[in-house]
């Protein structure tokens, strides 16, 4: 049962009380809706924004509909693909074609390097990516010799210059974190990126052995994900779904202004108000932070969350020196290039779905813009057309990396993501530690980017839902 601002169901009095209220229907927020209700808890979901899904969202461009928001799912670990075969969609996920990215700089192009978030797995990989020359390589090796020290709040970069070197950020890993978080690696936490990373070069003593040890035998940079046919925005309509077969109530366009303590439990201030034992916040750093403003002992943690603010353009072109793929899935691209994207995605190079339905010739590339080529303004017309500066933008990388002249352009659009992705400054892990654990202690159940990390596999492994529950619930 799906319901707008204006709807209420018959039998709700102006106060309906519940087990527990999810604010936000995203991926996040539903599972939370469907793991309460498998526990036998009352519950409903209020979202602010007029569909579901957060960031599963398609745009249609040219004819087809496109991802403009989340495009893929890591399998690194099963979670995510184990849950979507229990939903009966294991004829519909797609993995990639095998045409890795490349990382393209001033005066080069290369295959990007099997590792991890960009640090190489083993000196040989490296070396045969042709990034560093070989008394560069030598300084890696040595550097990468050292005494494992003590991680605790370093920046990644901290750590890849200290393990590795100069040039292997600058080339390498900024262009991949970058690409990812929409974050240079000199504010981000280590630890937050690459957990798993780091606590097997403490156990081996080596980060590159680390990173061979995690993926010298996997799939290559961008391969290690997979999607829906079709795009992963209908993931929206199955979430919607599992949603409707538990008649657990959505209501749609009904932000939360406000959630207050009152005896036992919480007034959850909306259009439709609730008073509930329990609350589920899977909602952005933003958002959260304005909805626990009234805990004056959590504001320190409060403060350490900051969105990532991303730009993302989708193109559609006509031009047949496409056909060949010329830089595979797509390019992770350097500041030292000096255009406004910082990753472009070669869309149907990557889903072999895509291309079946395309017309001869015709391509759709996906663009993530820098910050400061990011000066429409979302939520309005002006947002989907996009500045002039982002359109310049666009046509120059298109033109810098792919050599598409802007004639060859036929559609563009633009998409902003606002308060979706966290960016986890060092420090971030013990903030959010220490800030969940005071919330749950209200009866408070922090979740989506914040509570989990970023992308579908953290939010999936995150969440008590396993797929026998999901079997034998339908």
């Amino acid at each position: 049962m799906i319901e707008g601002s204006t709807g209420r169901p018959p039998e709700m009095s102006s106060t309906t009380q519940v087990d527990r209220v999810v604010i936000g229907a995203g991926f996040s927020g539903v599972l939370a809706a469907l793991e309460a209700h498998a526990a036998g808890e009352s519950v409903v979901l209020l979202e602010a924004s007029d569909r579901m899904g957060g960031a599963l969202c398609g745009h249609e461009l040219d004819g087809v509909t496109v991802d403009v928001g989340a495009e893929s799912f890591s399998v690194v670990t099963p979670d995510v693909t184990e849950l979507l075969v229990s939903w009966g969609l294991a004829s519909d996920i797609v993995s990639p074609e095998p045409t890795p990215p490349r990382i393209v700089l001033a005066q080069s192009s290369e295959p990007v390097p099997r590792g991890v978030m960009g640090i190489p797995a083993g000196i040989d990989t490296l070396s045969q990516s042709g990034l560093c020359d070989a008394g560069e390589l030598a300084e890696v090796a040595k550097n990468d010799s050292q005494p494992i020290p003590d991680w605790a709040g370093w920046s990644v970069s901290d750590v890849v210059v200290s393990r590795l070197s100069r040039p292997v950020l600058d080339r390498l890993v900024a262009p991949v974190i970058y690409g990812v978080f929409g974050t240079h690696p000199d504010s981000l936490e280590a630890k937050a990126v690459f957990p798993e990373l780091l606590a097997r070069a403490e156990a081996c003593g080596s980060l590159l052995e680390a990173a061979s040890t995690l993926r010298a035998n996997g799939p290559s940079m961008g391969q290690a994900v997979q999607s829906l046919r079709g795009g992963l925005h209908q993931l929206a309509e199955v979430l919607a779904q599992r949603l409707a077969d538990r008649d657990i109530p959505v209501h749609l366009s009904t932000p939360v202004s406000a959630i207050t303590s009152v005896a036992g439990g919480h007034l959850v201030h909306a259009s439709v108000p609730f008073t509930a034992q329990r609350v589920t916040l899977a909602v952005g750093p933003s958002a959260l932070r304005n909805l626990l403003g009234e805990h004056d002992d959590l504001l320190p943690m409060l403060e350490a969350l900051e969105p990532v603010k991303s730009r993302v353009c989708i193109v559609s072109v006509d031009d047949d020196t496409l056909n060949s793929f010329p830089v595979g899935s797509g390019a992770l691209i350097a500041d030292e290039v000096g255009v406004g994207v910082k990753a472009l995605t070669h869309v149907n190079a990557k889903w072999a779905w895509l291309s079946q339905v395309l017309p001869a010739n015709r391509h759709i590339i996906r663009l993530s813009l820098h910050h400061n080529h990011s000066q429409g303004v979302p939520g309005g017309d002006d947002s989907v057309r996009g500045s002039d500066a982002e359109r310049q933008a666009v046509t120059d990388a298109l033109w810098r990396v792919l050599a598409v002249p802007e004639e060859a352009v036929r559609e563009m659009a633009f998409h902003s993501w606002s308060d979706v992705l966290m960016r986890p400054r060092p420090g971030f892990s013990e903030h959010v530690s220490f800030l969940k654990t005071l919330a749950a202690a209200r009866g408070i159940d922090i979740r989506g980017g914040v509570g989990s990390g970023n992308g579908l596999l953290r939010i999936a492994k995150s969440s008590s839902i396993n797929t026998t529950q999901e079997v034998h619930r339908v």
